[in-house]
């Protein structure tokens, strides 16, 4: 059996935000904080133990690590603009 490949990680990614943005934008909110920041320091660690020892971790490994950065901030920057910039926790 085939995995998923990077687009539609993206896009399971992508669907999966948007129903937590609009089902709770308080929850979405910490987790356009946490996700991305972990993803980040995960990401940083990979590359600086390629450069310590040379694995045999695929390309696409990479390619999946930025999907988990970039599909939380590509769905707040929708629904901040579709919202009006505004938060309902916030209110």
């Amino acid at each position: 059996m085939r995995g998923l490949s990077v687009l539609e990680s993206f896009m399971v990614q992508l669907l999966i935000y948007i129903l937590i943005w609009i089902l709770n934008d308080y929850v979405a909110s910490l987790l356009l904080l946490i996700v991305p920041i972990i993803g980040i320091a995960i990401l940083f660690l990979s590359f600086v133990f390629e450069l310590i020892e040379p694995s045999k971790i695929p390309k696409s490994y990479y390619k999946y690590m930025l999907t988990i950065i970039f599909a939380p901030l590509v769905v707040a920057v929708i629904y901040f603009y579709m919202n009006g910039f505004q938060l309902d926790w916030l209110e």
